[in-house]
């Protein structure tokens, strides 16, 4: 989730720039939010990438496209989560110290740590909320999908 944090600082430092401006009325928040995106959309590209082609070959991954893919649309959403909580909070200390509590929970109940069916019935709607949830899903059914084989047998040697 560092593209949420680093969305979340950026977006706070031109927050009073945008403020001035569209209260001059010299472009729409829509407007702002699109030229945003293009901007950042090259970086938000290329990290995922160089992050990829150095643990490409080292883990073994199957689809280095299908993990790109995946790597990159986690990119674009926590820096959406990160606008969105920077847009929330009025300055940058209330939006860096609001962030850890939309992202813990976020990890928390992604399914990485804890097992989603052993959750209390009352919290296990929080990992339909999370995108690390849906990254990890997706990152199984990319590796593991056209897997058909079963484990070898285990040697008689270590019985």
């Amino acid at each position: 989730m560092n593209w949420l944090f680093g969305s979340v600082l950026t977006f706070q430092l031109e927050r009073d720039v945008f403020l001035r401006e569209q209260a001059n009325n010299l472009y729409s928040p829509g407007a702002y939010f699109l030229a945003r995106n293009m901007t950042e959309t090259p970086v938000a590209m290329i990290t995922p990438m160089i992050q990829l082609l150095v643990m490409f070959w080292g883990i073994d991954y199957v689809s280095f496209f299908e993990v790109y893919l995946i790597m990159a649309i986690l990119c674009q959403c926590a820096m959406g989560i990160g606008i969105t909580i920077s847009a929330i909070a009025p300055d940058v200390t209330t939006a860096t110290t609001i962030a850890p509590a939309f992202t813990m929970p976020m990890i928390l109940f992604g399914g990485l740590f804890s097992n989603t069916d052993t959750m209390p019935k009352w919290l296990s709607w929080l990992q339909w909320i999370s995108p690390i949830r849906y990254t990890n899903e997706a990152m199984a059914h990319s590796q593991y999908d056209d897997v058909h084989t079963s484990p070898p047998d285990f040697p008689a040697k270590f019985l």
